[in-house]
This record gives C-alpha cells, sequence and structure tokens, in this order.
C-alpha cells in the first residue's frame, strides 16, 4: 500500500508540490507586511487602489498558481500544443482587456470630467492592474509564455543537428519495397 510513497518519483512529486504549496501560502502572507499599507496608487483621476502589499500578493498568487502549470505544458506537450494554448491564453488575455476598456467607456466616461477624460488609457490599465479577481495579467503573461517557449523549442528543432549524419544512403528495392543494404555501386 504504502510502496507508491517510497518510490523516488513519488517523493520528488511530493517534495515539488510540499514547495509549490509553501510558495503559493507565502506569497499570500505578503499582504501582512507592515510596508505598503497604504493606499499607495492614487491619483486625482482615477482615484486610489487597494494597498500595495495586497496587490503584490494577489498578482503573486496567480503568477505562482499559473507557473506549474505552465512549466508542466511547456516541458510535455509537443509545439503546436503549446502554440495553440499560448494563443487561446494571450486571446482570452487581450479580450479581459479589450473588455475591461469597453466597461470604463460605457460607466466610467460619461461621469467622468474634461480633466478625468485625459487620464482614460490610465485609468483603463489601473483597472487592468488592480483587478486581482481575474487574472487577466496572468493570463496574458501566460500565453505570451507559452508561445515564446514553442517559437525558441520550434527553433531548437529547425537547427538541431542531423541525427544520423555518416549515414549511408539506402536504396529501396522496388520489388518488395524495403530499405536495401546495397550502395549505389551494387546496383549498376
Amino acid at each position: 500500500m504504502f510502496d507508491s510513497v517510497l518510490k523516488p518519483e513519488s517523493r520528488r512529486s511530493f517534495v515539488a508540490f510540499s514547495i509549490w504549496g509553501a510558495v503559493v501560502f507565502g506569497v499570500l502572507q505578503v499582504h501582512r507586511l507592515p510596508a505598503f499599507t497604504e493606499h499607495s496608487i492614487c491619483s486625482p483621476a482615477w482615484g486610489c487602489g487597494p494597498p500595495l502589499n495586497a496587490l503584490i500578493s494577489y498578482h503573486g498568487f496567480w503568477l505562482v498558481l499559473f507557473a506549474s502549470p505552465i512549466w508542466l505544458m511547456s516541458r510535455l506537450l509537443t509545439i503546436k500544443r503549446l502554440h495553440a494554448i499560448g494563443s487561446l491564453l494571450a486571446t482570452l488575455g487581450v479580450v479581459a482587456v479589450i473588455a475591461v476598456v469597453i466597461w470604463q467607456a460605457i460607466n466610467w466616461l460619461p461621469t467622468a470630467s474634461e480633466f478625468q477624460r485625459g487620464f482614460f488609457i490610465q485609468r483603463c490599465l489601473f483597472k487592468v492592474a488592480v483587478m486581482v479577481d481575474v487574472p487577466t495579467v496572468q493570463v496574458l503573461l501566460a500565453g505570451f509564455t507559452c508561445l515564446f517557449v514553442a517559437q525558441v523549442r520550434h527553433r531548437q528543432r529547425d537547427h538541431a543537428p542531423s541525427p544520423l549524419p555518416d549515414a549511408e544512403p539506402q536504396i529501396i528495392d522496388q520489388s518488395n519495397r524495403q530499405p536495401s543494404n546495397r550502395t549505389s555501386e551494387s546496383v549498376n
């Protein structure tokens, strides 16, 4: 029953999962640090955001949460699938940013003063940055990371040396369609 616990693969997985869990817990505890406890991101154009340590904590949580699956996918998936997942994640992130811009244009822009309207782009970026319930920034980063890794792996594959550079060319025997060990000199 406990044989799988004693196997090296299981121990490595347990240790890796434990470290990952400890990092997630540690990142979530950043909000308790006494530094950056005030509303440090403020502007007369868009108001104040949450305390910076809370933003760091939640964004860090999402980054750590996404890091493990992205690392596994980059190692286990084919280039084609990794590219597809990267494209999907990047598209979802861009759609989320566009949704924030549309929402701000519909709800905030009509009520904003003339002074505040000049900061519309900054307001939208601010809203994306302080949006910790939906990991828009992290989905974008995950998508672009998958696309980057797929591109690097594709280039490495294209520039990899031939597996058998000194192999003799084989001539296919037309009678039974099997490779023959005869060289071109022995055919003549």
